[in-house]
């Protein structure tokens, strides 16, 4: 309740932190750079809108006093002292309030992370078996691949010639020096070899 409306004054100040974050002054509206700054801070927005509401609907809250001790810790990190706490809230066009909403969607995040990983619990050793199999022929096998010599040239009688001297001498030197004369693919200065070529790659 209260966050489902974003108001042009609330997309204008993202805008201008958006901008402030990365170090640049504004655009101007209608140039492309600040249609993609808008674009940003609008999707930014709408996330820590969106998280609120679920965190919401999920019963998970956040305490003024964890959202304190939570800045604190990152002030620690990231600043040495106050004034330069200070420096980043003007150069970024944040204030205090504005920290402490996005620390407070931070805290609502992990919150919800932690709640699904508890649901989901660990898969048994059946599941991770079933899964496995499921997902074996494409995210955990390799096709076989073996490396090719080709000559490729539009003209029969050269494609021939080729043939004719490889079957005399089939030696590396000798690939080497029959594909820069007659072979007109890509790999003509590397003695037509293409290495992992799996079956149906090539015609």
């Amino acid at each position: 309740e209260g966050l489902g409306t974003i108001s042009e004054e609330e997309l204008e100040r993202a805008i201008e932190q958006a901008a402030g974050q990365s170090g640049q002054p504004v655009p101007k509206p209608g140039d492309s750079q600040y249609e993609e700054l808008r674009k940003t801070a609008l999707e930014e927005t709408l996330d820590q809108v969106w998280i609120q509401g679920e965190a919401e609907e999920m019963g998970i809250s956040v305490t003024p006093e964890e959202v304190s001790d939570e800045l604190e810790k990152l002030k620690k990190q990231a600043f040495k002292t106050e004034a330069q706490y200070e420096k980043f809230l003007k150069e970024a066009h944040f204030t205090d309030a504005d920290v402490k909403d996005r620390v407070k969607v931070q805290i609502l995040t992990t919150k919800i992370q932690e709640t699904f990983t508890e649901e989901a619990g660990q898969p048994s050793k059946a599941e991770i078996e079933d899964y496995y199999e499921a997902a074996k022929s494409t995210q955990f096998t390799q096709p076989e691949t073996r490396d090719v010599r080709t000559i490729v040239n539009k003209d029969k009688a050269k494609v021939e010639q080729a043939l004719a001297l490889l079957e005399q001498d089939n030696s590396n030197g000798s690939w080497n020096r029959v594909a820069k004369k007659f072979s007109e693919g890509p790999t003509s200065n590397k003695g037509g070899l293409q290495t992992g070529v799996a079956e149906g790659t090539l015609p």
